[in-house]
């Protein structure tokens, strides 16, 4: 810091690329092209604009790294197969999606239950323990390493939103007796890592707080959204139909769609955690109807995309956003034969 308290040229172009520079130029996709990304910077910004001066050269590289910062959701709803959701007149707001958006028409859950599938997307492991969708505590936690953690190393700031969650990183169920208002920890996976609680449980919010924080200056780059049981569409409670789920769907996403988060650049990958119970067991790599998935990836770049045929699963969505944020593979993730899902 200089005497004046204004930070060295150097210091400062070093800081800017070490918070992210070259990450932002590595995922376009994340906000459509570079050409597209440079027309939301300030006029003065603009490749015709001529030439700028050092300091206003290192504003824009910085408003750059901002506008092409990958931002990735996972929409984890429940229960339902591809053949419930596709072509169900319960379902028109999903089946429109699918016609709109990029669909993989090949992707699977890994399990039968609730929570593995959950914590499959989150850290590349199948857990045994986690297949009668038990509440954290002993012999139903982890000290294993998550996306989370691994957000939290490259400096990546993450946000988990639970529906109908009372307070932050809440571990255990809950019903204020509404209808409508009810939370299912199994669906949140993040805090069956104890160690991730006692770091990150401010991050670990109620979804009342996400659309405000997706308005923000500085929004999360990456949301888990699970939203509460009677918006999931899972069954697990008489107010949790398709239907009921895919109005969810048709307000929320929408709504997603107006914030700065996604207009700059926003993914919304929306997914089940397992199908119906037809054709499942208990295990791995379920490729039965039961566990066939609708799976959309919704954004300005995948709009009118066709549908991706090859075979993906929860292990392979991980696998696919530690790729768009330049991160390592964990455990199942780095196994090609689960697949990859594309996100642009």
């Amino acid at each position: 810091m200089s005497a004046n308290g204004t930070r060295p040229s150097h210091l400062l172009v070093g800081t800017l690329l070490g918070a992210g520079l070259l990450l932002g130029f590595m995922a376009p996709a994340m906000a459509a092209s570079k050409s597209e990304a440079s027309s939301l910077l300030p006029k003065y910004c603009q490749p015709t604009h001529g030439a700028l001066s050092h300091v206003a050269s290192l504003r824009c590289q910085s408003l750059h790294v901002m506008v092409l910062r990958p931002h990735v959701m996972v929409l984890m709803m429940e229960n339902q197969s591809f053949s419930d959701i596709i072509a169900n007149p319960s379902a028109p707001y999903q089946n429109q999606l699918a016609r709109s958006y990029k669909t993989a028409t090949n992707y699977y859950g890994v399990g039968h239950y609730s929570l593995d599938n959950y914590l499959a997307a989150i850290t590349g492991n199948f857990y045994a323990w986690s297949t009668g969708d038990c509440s954290p505590g002993p012999g139903c936690q982890s000290s294993d390493a998550t996306l989370a953690n691994q957000l939290d190393a490259a400096g990546i700031p993450w946000d988990a939103y639970m529906g109908s969650m009372p307070t932050d990183c809440d571990t255990s169920n809950y019903d204020n007796g509404t209808v409508g208002h009810s939370y299912g920890v199994r669906h949140n996976p993040f805090v069956y890592f104890p160690d991730l609680v006692k770091t990150d449980c401010a991050r670990d919010q109620p979804s009342a707080n996400m659309l405000g924080a997706l308005d923000a200056a500085n929004p999360p780059d990456f949301v888990w959204y699970s939203p509460q049981i009677c918006d999931d569409g899972g069954g697990d409670d008489a107010c949790a139909t398709i239907a009921a789920g895919d109005r969810f769907l048709s307000r929320e996403i929408p709504a997603i769609e107006r914030t700065p988060w996604y207009k700059h650049g926003g993914v919304v990958v929306l997914t089940y955690d397992e199908g119906d119970s037809m054709g499942q067991g208990q295990g791995e790599h379920l490729t039965g109807e039961g566990n066939h998935l609708l799976t959309v990836v919704i954004s300005a770049a995948t709009a009118g995309k066709p549908d991706y045929t090859a075979y993906v699963n929860h292990f392979g969505l991980l696998a696919s956003i530690e790729k768009a944020f330049g991160l390592g593979c964990m455990n199942q993730a780095c196994t090609a034969s689960n697949g990859h899902l594309a996100l642009s």
